[in-house]
């Protein structure tokens, strides 16, 4: 039975900044602010701070464009009026890009857009579309407005950590790292800049370095679980089971409706062998978040060792709904109906594995053991040929093998296989018994008389 074995942890940090205070009251029209430009009985100045004033307060009712620009530029209309109805235009792109749906980042990366376009020197801008367009998995553009919006000193700090953030997604490491020492060089109290640094540390294969930063993150915010759940993979990682297990326990009671966290301890609970445990914790995160094929994979897994086979299957079949390429479910789903002698759905499985797969060894081997059991040793031997030359070099391959040569009558290489799964594994009386019938097929009686009284005193040892 295939196991694999899935922890999760993910640190992310967004923050929404607006071009500026909303406005209250009855919006400025167009027409107001020009009958006001045409006011002759004020100096040009004092129109143009009235308006800047009121805009301020009231906000506008219309969009300025290019051609509205023009005109009020010809009635004599300011710089700084023109940017305050800037301003204001942007601050109603900010509310509209509010409205879009929660999923849709089209919407609000085009009104962020329409910002930029209209204030290029806006940081707030390109930080709200940056974090859009990383939502929209476009890395590279949310990283090139994280950038835009340190060049213009906005909100460093989290521009620097949202763009670690990207450059994490896109797996670019070295650079996520760059932008995180950048970051804690700036502020060195942040728990969630060690705790991400650490992620990146993993990430990079330097355990090390992550569970460092995972100590400095906990000790500056004992209830960062994030942190918390990280310091427990890498305890999962080093075969300490019991403190990984502790660390999760710690991080649901302070983030209980956290899925992965239940995941997580759940595949420690199997690894000690506590299944109803881990069943337990996989009911739970199923309960807040179904849409994850691998909590029903190792709950799957948990129900096959509680020797509840049907919820097995079917917790199989959910995953492989999720995620119909998952060769791990293909491969369980197809060593129960091996088990239970449906030789056709095992091999329907496995089969399925392998064309995800190509070189999936260990489902190849599998199929061999379905051919072997229905009689069909020649697809038998080629399987197990392909599972050895990928590096499956086990006993039993060549044990399995070297009986359907016996089955094909080839006994010489019946004798060959027989021989090298001795080598792998000089306690298995069976490969004794099997080569010493093979001896005797090719009428060489005193190897075969050796290898069974061979056979005889390694099965009365392994008693």
């Amino acid at each position: 039975m295939k196991k694999i074995l899935s922890i999760v942890f993910l640190v992310s940090f967004a923050v929404s900044f607006y071009a500026q205070t909303p406005a209250a009251g009855v919006p400025v029209t167009l027409s107001e602010i020009n009958t006001a430009l045409s006011d002759t009985g004020l100096a040009v100045e004092t129109r143009n701070l009235l308006l800047i004033q009121q805009i301020s307060k009231r906000g506008i009712d219309f969009l300025i464009d290019r051609q509205i620009e023009a005109d009020l530029r010809s009635k004599q209309a300011g710089d700084n009026l023109i940017i305050e109805l800037k301003n204001a235009t942007a601050r109603q792109y900010f509310d509209a890009a509010e409205k879009c749906g929660d999923k849709d980042t089209q919407c609000r990366t085009e009104l962020y857009s329409k910002c930029i376009e209209l204030l290029p020197d806006n940081g707030s801008s390109y930080f709200n579309r940056g974090i859009w367009l990383a939502e929209a998995k476009e890395y590279d553009a949310a990283i090139l407005d994280y950038s835009k919006a340190i060049e213009l000193d906005f909100e460093v700090l989290d521009s620097l950590y949202n763009r670690s953030v990207a450059y994490r997604d896109k797996e670019d490491y070295n650079s996520a790292l760059a932008d995180l020492k950048r970051y804690l060089e700036l502020d060195e109290r942040s728990s969630d800049a060690f705790a991400q640094r650490a992620f990146i540390y993993e990430m990079l294969e330097n355990e090390a370095e992550a569970f460092k930063d995972y100590e400095k993150a906990i000790k500056l915010d004992p209830k960062n679980h994030y942190a918390i759940n990280g310091r427990g993979n890498i305890y999962f990682s080093r075969e300490n089971i019991d403190k990984a297990i502790a660390d999760y326990s710690k991080a649901i009671s302070i983030a209980p409706l956290v899925s992965s966290y239940y995941l997580s301890r759940a595949v420690a609970y199997i690894k000690k062998g506590k299944y109803s445990l881990a069943k337990n914790d996989l009911d739970k995160s199923i309960e807040i978040d179904n849409s994850d094929p691998e909590l029903f994979f190792n709950r799957g897994l948990a129900n096959y060792y509680l020797d509840k086979k049907d919820q097995a299957l079917e917790d199989y079949g959910a995953a492989l709904t999720l995620n119909p390429n998952d060769k791990y479910a293909f491969y369980n789903r197809g060593a129960i109906f091996y088990e239970r002698e449906a030789y056709q759905a095992a091999l329907l499985n496995f089969n399925s594995a392998i064309e995800v797969d190509p070189n999936y060894a260990e489902a190849i081997s599998a199929r061999g053991d379905v051919y072997l059991e229905i009689g069909d040793y020649q697809r038998a031997v080629q399987d197990y040929d392909r599972a050895i030359e990928l590096s499956m070099v086990e006993s039993t391959n060549f044990f399995n093998r070297g009986f359907a040569h016996l089955e094909m009558k080839n006994y010489r290489l019946a004798i060959e296989d027989f021989t090298k799964a001795i080598e792998l594994d000089p306690k298995d009386h069976l490969a004794y018994e099997n080569r010493a019938a093979a001896f005797d097929s090719i009428n060489e009686t005193e190897k075969a008389d050796k290898d069974r009284k061979k056979a005889a005193s390694v099965k009365r040892k392994s008693k």
